[in-house]
């Protein structure tokens, strides 16, 4: 009976204890769940950043090309295979005055056009036009009149609507006779001689078209040539 009483009493006490205990966590526990029950602020999303091209479009928009080079720069460098976009980039370049960036522009614009699909390949003719009006030399301008004129004759046989011999026989013969005068300056030069192989294909000549392209690679290697002529030259 003793050990009873004494174990009860011990139990008691624990028992007090632990109940005090709960009465003092209970505030504490009471004040979480409010906390946790009052609403929470919904967090605002930061604005979404301005790209480029709208920037670009902006400037434009308000007669700033100088301001809206920047940002169509910036755009053909995050994405390269925009073809048209630098080819505006080269057009609004030019109309400010900054004759070498724009021709720099054009040129990059011929070189990748030359191996794309869709709109950037119907653009080849107008860029060469360019070029060949941006020329700092007389071999650039006929240089740049000639393949014009190859690669207008080139789009015209591609077209049943627009193919006619009689006007491509004559155009092709512009053509050669631009290139020989780029050639007299530069005599092996490759892409001169390889857009005259290609006029003298046209004009049935074969005998003179085997002539210029041996010359051509003769002229090779030559920073100039493009991947795309490179391959035609037999990747030399």
């Amino acid at each position: 009976m003793v050990l009873r009483g004494v174990v009860m009493r011990r139990y008691s006490i624990v028992l007090a204890g632990v109940l005090g205990l709960a009465a003092w966590f209970a505030p504490l526990s009471w004040t979480d769940d409010r906390k946790a029950a009052e609403p929470r602020p919904i967090p605002v999303a930061a604005p979404l950043p301005v790209d480029s091209l709208t920037l670009a479009a902006e400037c434009l928009d308000r007669g700033d090309d100088a301001g809206a080079v920047p940002h169509l720069k910036e755009h053909v460098r995050a994405h390269p295979d925009a073809l048209v976009l630098r080819l505006h980039l080269a057009e609004v370049l030019r109309k400010i005055g900054r004759t070498d960036e724009a021709r720099s522009q054009f040129e990059r614009f011929v070189s990748d056009a030359q191996t794309a699909d869709g709109p950037a390949a119907t653009k080849l003719v107008h860029a060469h036009t360019r070029l060949m009006e941006l020329a700092d030399d007389e071999y650039g301008e006929h240089l740049h009149r000639g393949i014009g004129l190859v690669l207008l004759v080139r789009k015209w046989t591609a077209d049943p609507e627009r193919r006619d011999a009689v006007a491509s026989e004559q155009t092709l013969a512009k053509a050669a006779k631009a290139l020989k005068v780029a050639i007299e300056i530069r005599p092996r030069d490759p892409r001169a001689n390889l857009y005259l192989a290609e006029a003298f294909e046209g004009l049935g000549q074969p005998s003179a078209a085997r002539t210029a392209i041996r010359t051509a690679r003769a002229g090779m290697p030559d920073a100039a040539v493009t991947d795309a002529e490179r391959e035609r030259l037999g990747g030399r």
